[in-house]
C-alpha cells in the first residue's frame, strides 16, 4: 500500500507521485521563498565509520534502559503473603570472638568441599597457618571455618578485623585453638619474617590460623609459602546442600526433584546470573523451599525475589561510601566506586577506557567528598590485575576491536554478569544521590572527548540515567547539550572576518559533538516505554523551538530508533527542519545565525539517510521522489542533500546488535561487507528497490550534486578494485543509474578522472570494465 506523503502546497495528485520519476533535466517552476541564489552548500555524511556504529551498536546492548531489574535501594523488604523475606544490603562484619557452636554445626552440615580442600587441611595441619585467597564473599570465611573446625572442634574464635596481625603474641594466642582473620588492608601488612614467626607462635601454643586474603602481589610475597588459592564450590552441588538442609520430614516427598528441576529452568538461572555467590545460592535455596511449601505462590515470585540478588550485590559495593574511613581510606573507597562507575559505562570495551575515564571521575568524586585531598591518581588495587578483577567482579578477555576499520587484538574488561551495567548505574542514580554531580560533571567532560567510542558510551549512559530519573537528569545533562553553540568572537578579534560582530570559530565542533551527545542519549532513553510520550513531546518542542540548535538536536535524534516509530511523521519533521528558509529570511540573519540555520538542511538530510538506511527504504525513497518533483526549491535541495548522503554511507551503518543487517537476518554477508556502500548493499539485499533507488541517484549526477556524487562514485569504483563482489554489483547496478547520454557522460566523467588520478589511479582493467557495462545502456522506463 502506498501511503502519500503530506504536499505543503502541491498540485500533484497521489497518482502522480507513485507513477513519476524525476528528470533531472526538467526545470519545475521555482515557489516559495527561497527563489534567492543564496542557499545551504551540500555535504556528504561527515565520515561516520564503521568502527562508530559497532561502539554504538555494542553500547546499546551493554546499556540497555528496558532490561529487568529489582533496584530496592540500601535494604529490600519482599512480602510473600503474610511473611517478608528482609534482604540485608550491608555487609556486616562478624563480631570477634568465639564462633558459636550452633554457627560451626550449620556450616558443617550444608558445607561442600572446594576444589583442593584436602590440600588446604594438609597445609594447615603441617605449617599452623594458611591464607586462603580469593574474592570477597566468595565463601573462602566458610572454608576458612570448616578447617578450623575440624582441627580444633568446637574451639574456633575470629579475630577483630581491626587486628594487627604483625602485634599477635603469647598472650593473643590461646593454646589449642582455631582463629579466623582477615587482611583487609586497613592494617599495616605483614612482612614475610613476621609470618614465620605468626607460624612459630601457632606451633607453640597448638593452635592454628586461617587468614582470608584478596589476591594481591604482597599477600603472595609475603605469604607464598602458606598462600593457597580459595575458589566458591560447585553452585549446582551447594544448592543441592542447603536444599536438604532446609527441607523437613513433613514437606511434600517429592518436592526436592521439583525445586532440583524450577532451580534449572532459564528463568530462574537468568535471574540468578552467570557467577552467584555462595550466600545467594544458599538464599535461592530458602525461597525455593519457601515456594514449595505455599509461602510464595508462584514461580514468578520467586524469580523477582531473585532478581533482587544483583541490585543487593550492587548495593553491598557502594554501601563503604557511607561508613566514616580514614584520610586513605577515603581516597581509595572513592576510586574504587569511580572505576566500578566507569567499567559500567565502558562495559566490553578495551581496558584502558574504563581504567582512565575511571581514573577522571575518581578525582572529581575526591574534590566533591574531601575538597581538602590532593588527588594523588593512585591506581585501586595496586599493581595487580587479580585484585582489580576480583573487587569488580569483572573478567579480561582477549578479543578484536576495529580501528581505522581493521581488527586489532585488545584486552577487553567486562562485568561477569551482563546485566550488571544497566543495574549499576541504575542503582547509583536512584540510590546514591550524592554522587550525581560529579557524575553530571563527568559525562558532559566526555561528551566532546576526542575519541568517539567514548562519546557514544557517555551518551547511552546519560539515556540510562534518563530512563532511570528523567526530571533530574535531563534539564541538567542532556538539554544543556543540545543547545550548545559555536565559540563567538567580537568584531575586531583577530579571528573574525571583514568585521562582523560574530563569527563561527569553533575548530574542534564542540557544539557539534555536545548535540550529538544529546541526541543519541534521548534515543536512547526512548527505549524505555515509559519515557515514550515525553521524549516524543520533547522532540516536538524542540523542532518548533526558535533556537536553531534545538532543532539540529531534534533532526539528529530522529534519524536514530526514536524516528522509526512513527515514519511518516519523522519524515515531516525532518521535511520542516530541513528547509529553514521556508520559515524565515536566512539571508537577513548575521552571520553565525545564517551558517547555524543552513545547518539545518545537512543535519536532516543526514537523518534522512540513517532512516533509510535502517529499514525505511521504501518510504523514504517514496517520499524523495515526491520532493524532486516539488516546484519548492527548498525540498529539492533537502532530496538533494539526503541522497549524497546516503551515496556516502557504508553498509556498516545497517549492521543489526546480532550482527547481522538490519530486515535480512539470515543472509549471508561476504568478507568486508561493512565497507560495501550502502548503496550497492542494498540493491543486492532487496533488489526491489533498485529502480527507485537508482532514480533519484541519477538526480544527484547532475546540477550542485554532482560533484558530491562524482567522488562517491570514485569510492565505489576504488573498492571494486580491491573487491571483486563490490565490482560486481557496481557493474550490475549502472545500467539502471545510466538511461541516457546524459547520465553516461557523467559517470564517464567520473570513470575518467578516476583513471587520471596521480595518487592511487583506477586500474585500465577495472575503467575498462565499467565503461563497457554503461556503453550498451538503454532508457528504461520505471
Amino acid at each position: 500500500m502506498t501511503v502519500d506523503p503530506p504536499p505543503p502546497a502541491a498540485p500533484d495528485s497521489g497518482d502522480d507521485r507513485a507513477k513519476a520519476q524525476p528528470d533531472p533535466k526538467a526545470a519545475p517552476t521555482e515557489t516559495g521563498a527561497d527563489t534567492s541564489a543564496s542557499g545551504p552548500t551540500l555535504r556528504g555524511s561527515g565520515g561516520e565509520s564503521s568502527d562508530d556504529q559497532l561502539a554504538f551498536v555494542r553500547g546499546r546492548e551493554s546499556l540497555r534502559p528496558d532490561v529487568t531489574f529489582v533496584s530496592g535501594g540500601p535494604d529490600q523488604n519482599v512480602q510473600f503473603g503474610n511473611r517478608y523475606y528482609f534482604q540485608s544490603s550491608r555487609h556486616v562484619a562478624p563480631n570477634p570472638g568465639p564462633v558459636r557452636s550452633a554457627v560451626l554445626k550449620e556450616i558443617c552440615g550444608r558445607y561442600v568441599r572446594v576444589p583442593d580442600y584436602a590440600s588446604m587441611y594438609d597445609a594447615l595441619e603441617n605449617r599452623r597457618l594458611l591464607v586462603l585467597v580469593g574474592p570477597p564473599a566468595s565463601g573462602r570465611s566458610t572454608t576458612a571455618l570448616h578447617l578450623l573446625n575440624e582441627l580444633s572442634p568446637g574451639a574456633v574464635e575470629r579475630l577483630d578485623p581491626a587486628t594487627d596481625m604483625c602485634a599477635l603474641d603469647e598472650t593473643s594466642i590461646s593454646r589449642r585453638r582455631g582463629y579466623l582473620g582477615e587482611l583487609n588492608g586497613s592494617t599495616a601488612q605483614p612482612t614475610q619474617a613476621q609470618a614465620d614467626r605468626l607460624a612459630s607462635l601457632l606451633e607453640r601454643r597448638e593452635s592454628f590460623c586461617v587468614l582470608v586474603a584478596t589476591p594481591t602481589s604482597t599477600v603472595q610475597r609475603v605469604f607464598g609459602d602458606y598462600r593457597a588459592p580459595c575458589s566458591p564450590p560447585p553452585s549446582d552441588d551447594l544448592l543441592s546442600a542447603h536444599l536438604d538442609a532446609e527441607l523437613r520430614s513433613e514437606d511434600p516427598p517429592n518436592a526436592r526433584d521439583r525445586l532440583t528441576e524450577l532451580a534449572k529452568d532459564h528463568r530462574v538461572r537468568e535471574a540468578h546470573g552467570p557467577d552467584p555467590r555462595p550466600s545467594e545460592v544458599a538464599e535461592l535455596a530458602r525461597l525455593l523451599v519457601a515456594h514449595v511449601r505455599g509461602e510464595i505462590e508462584s514461580e514468578d515470585g520467586v524469580i523477582r525475589a531473585v532478581s533482587a540478588f544483583l541490585d543487593r550485590r550492587i548495593a553491598d559495593w557502594f554501601a563503604e561510601l557511607q561508613e566514616p574511613t580514614r584520610r586513605e581510606g577515603t581516597e581509595r573507597t572513592l576510586r574504587r566506586a569511580a572505576l566500578r562507575i566507569a567499567l559500567a559505562v565502558f562495559d566490553d570495551l578495551p581496558r584502558h577506557f574504563a581504567m582512565t575515564a575511571g581514573a577522571e571521575l575518581g578525582d572529581l568524586l575526591i574534590q566533591a567528598w574531601a575538597p581538602k585531598l590532593v588527588p594523588g591518581r593512585p591506581v585501586v588495587a595496586g599493581d595487580d590485575d587479580a585484585l582489580v578483577l576480583a573487587l569488580l567482579h569483572a573478567e579480561a578477555v582477549v578479543d578484536e576491536v576495529r580501528y581505522g576499520g581493521v581488527a586489532v587484538p585488545a584486552e577487553i574488561l567486562r562485568y561477569r554478569d551482563r546485566r550488571t551495567p544497566t543495574v549499576l548505574l541504575t542503582h547509583v542514580w536512584l540510590r546514591q544521590s550524592n554522587l550525581r554531580p560529579s557524575i553530571v560533571k563527568w559525562l558532559d567532560t566526555l561528551a566532546v572527548h576526542q575519541q568517539q567510542a567514548v562519546r557514544i558510551r557517555a551518551a547511552l549512559a546519560a539515556g540510562l540515567l534518563c530512563s532511570a530519573d528523567f526530571t533530574y537528569t535531563f534539564p541538567l545533562l542532556v538539554e544543556p547539550a543540545a543547545t550548545a553553540m559555536p565559540r563567538r568572537t567580537r568584531a575586531g578579534d583577530s579571528d573574525a572576518r571583514d568585521g562582523e560582530a560574530e563569527e563561527t570559530d569553533d575548530p574542534d565542533q564542540r557544539w557539534e559533538l555536545r548535540r550529538r551527545f544529546a541526541a543519541v542519549a534521548l534515543d536512547q532513553a526512548a527505549r524505555d516505554e515509559r519515557l515514550g510520550k515525553v521524549v516524543e513531546s520533547t522532540l516536538k518542542r524542540w523542532r518548533r523551538s526558535s533556537d536553531p540548535a534545538l532543532r539540529w538536536a531534534a533532526a539528529m535524534a530522529l534519524g536514530y530508533e526514536v524516528g522509526l516509530r512513527a515514519i511518516e511523521q519523522t519524515l515531516d519533521e525532518l521535511r520542516i527542519i530541513g528547509t529553514p528558509q521556508e520559515l524565515e529570511d536566512v539571508a537577513k540573519l548575521a552571520p553565525l545565525a545564517r551558517t547555524q540555520t543552513w545547518d539545518l538542511v545537512w543535519v536532516a538530510g543526514l537523518s534522512i539517510a540513517r532512516l533509510f538506511a535502517n529499514g525505511a527504504q521504501h518510504i523514504v525513497l517514496e517520499y524523495l521522489l515526491y520532493w524532486l518533483r516539488h516546484p519548492r526549491r527548498s525540498l529539492r535541495q533537502l532530496a538533494l542533500q539526503a541522497i549524497v548522503i546516503i551515496a556516502d554511507l557504508k553498509m556498516s551503518i545497517v549492521i543489526a546488535p546480532s550482527g547481522s543487517i538490519a530486515g535480512k537476518s539470515g543472509h549471508e554477508r561476504p568478507s568486508g561487507w561493512e565497507r560495501w556502500p550502502i548503496v550497492l548493499g542494498l540493491t543486492e539485499q532487496e533488489p526491489d528497490i533498485t529502480v527507485d533507488l537508482a532514480a533519484v541517484m541519477r538526480c544527484a549526477l547532475h546540477g550542485e550534486a554532482s560533484n558530491l556524487m562524482a567522488d562517491s562514485l570514485t569510492s565505489w569504483m576504488r573498492l571494486g578494485q580491491s573487491d571483486a563482489r563490490v565490482l560486481e554489483a557496481l557493474v550490475a547496478f549502472l545500467p539502471w543509474l545510466v538511461v541516457d547520454d546524459v547520465d553516461r557522460c557523467a559517470v564517464r566523467s567520473a570513470i575518467s578522472d578516476a583513471r587520471r588520478r596521480w595518487a592511487d589511479p583506477l586500474r585500465a582493467d577495472v575503467a575498462d570494465c565499467l565503461e563497457a557495462a554503461i556503453t550498451n545502456t538503454f532508457s528504461r522506463e520505471a
